[in-house]
């Protein structure tokens, strides 16, 4: 007769070694995907970094630009394929750099400023700098494409200069 709490070899329990061979497996599967996670997380944050950093500069060289358009009458504007030449208005220079006469031309992957202050880099990884101008209107868009890495990045902005000034009154 067998007893109640008698238990055989057959009775459905599990022995000590299957389950460590089981968490063991459960250990090295949870290595494996901690890793790929980590890798994937990891290529999402340079990513992103990379895309903050390029609109970020891509914003301040805009801006700067549109700024410049801005105090300059469209008369005085020329565009080509690749460059925006500009003339600003008497008194719309700085201490730093008093002349009107601005240009701002791609040269390579490179945006450059110049002026009688001389010429800087204004934003690099430039792969298209686009001026148009719609002539009833006369706001100037640019349209810039940018790549680092595997970030190709399509930015536009338009800026609408200033019109003539009536010519003052005369005596």
């Amino acid at each position: 007769m067998k007893r109640p709490n008698d238990q055989s070899a057959t009775s459905g329990g599990h022995t000590l070694l299957e389950l460590v061979i089981v968490t063991v497996l459960i250990a090295i599967l949870a290595g494996v995907s901690y890793f790929g996670i980590f890798r994937s997380v990891e290529l999402y944050t340079s990513t992103t970094r990379d895309h903050t950093e390029i609109i970020g500069e891509a914003q301040i060289a805009l801006e700067k630009i549109s700024r410049e358009i801005r105090e300059t009458a469209p008369e005085n504007i020329i565009l080509e394929s690749e460059s925006i030449a500009l003339v600003k208005r008497t008194g719309h220079g700085t201490e730093g750099d008093p002349s009107p006469e601005v240009s701002f031309t791609r040269e390579g992957s490179t945006v450059r400023r110049s002026s009688a202050a001389g010429t800087f880099d204004l934003l690099g990884n430039v792969t298209a700098f686009t001026p148009s101008r719609d002539e009833a209107s006369g706001v100037v868009t640019i349209d810039l494409t940018l790549a680092r890495g595997d970030n190709v990045i399509n930015l536009r902005t338009a800026a609408a200069p200033r019109q003539k000034l009536p010519e003052p009154p005369e005596d």
